[in-house]
């Protein structure tokens, strides 16, 4: 527990050293002044859910990835690898620390466009596991690619998939055909902090979900170790 400690303290001073931490700030900002400047067109629940939504996205992701690349320009990887520092601990370390980021600058930009009218849990649970999802993908793609052109490649197929769920949410298409993806579980569960929502529906996101993340953790460690 003290080394999980350790590494979140030194990957939140690298968070804050290479400025993700402001950037993420600074988009939320940005979601939160475009909700201000369409507030006077009624009941904009759906939009801010599309925004928050959108933030593990952008800080799960994104991020995610650029850490990667970075670590992996300086030999930390190599220096992981070959050190007696627990695989799972060092990952773990990352996961956490950007969800917080995620989780702490959805919430914000939340309680400044809606004050506290929603489910403090649904919400939270909501984009934490959402945003530890994402973050498990940058992880996973960043490590081993060559740039950051690269990251975006393979990062093309899995941004795509998180944008199907709004077809769902928007009633394009039937929510029966885009029950398999986590990333749909996560938005159900972020839907529920506004509005209330049928116990399946419930039962549905959070087991999903969390049986998804079990499922990436797994295969991130193993990815990891795999590829030297």
């Amino acid at each position: 527990m003290n080394t999980l400690k350790k590494l979140l303290y030194w990957d939140l001073l690298l968070l804050h050293r290479n400025k993700l931490i402001v950037l993420g700030l600074v988009v939320a900002g940005i979601y939160l002044l475009l909700f201000k400047l369409l507030a006077g067109l009624g009941d904009l629940h759906s939009l801010l859910l599309v925004l928050v939504f959108n933030d593990p996205v952008v800080t799960g992701l994104l991020f995610a990835g650029v850490l990667m690349l970075f670590e992996s320009s300086q030999n930390t990887l190599v220096a992981v690898q070959v050190s007696p520092l627990p695989v799972e601990k060092y990952l773990l370390s990352k996961v956490i620390s950007l969800s917080l980021l995620s989780t702490v600058s959805a919430l914000l930009m939340n309680l400044a466009a809606i004050g506290i009218d929603f489910n403090f849990v649904h919400f939270i649970l909501g984009v934490a596991g959402t945003s530890a999802l994402f973050v498990m993908a940058g992880l996973y793609l960043g490590f081993g690619a060559k740039g950051f052109n690269q990251f975006l490649m393979r990062s093309l197929g899995f941004l795509m998939l998180s944008a199907l769920p709004f077809l769902a949410y928007f009633q394009l298409i039937p929510d029966v055909y885009l029950v398999w993806l986590p990333m749909y579980a996560g938005m159900k569960m972020i839907d529920a902090a506004y509005h209330s929502l049928d116990w399946y529906y419930l039962v549905y996101a959070y087991g999903y979900l969390g049986f998804s993340l079990y499922i990436a953790w797994k295969r991130l460690i193993h990815h990891f170790k795999e590829v030297r």
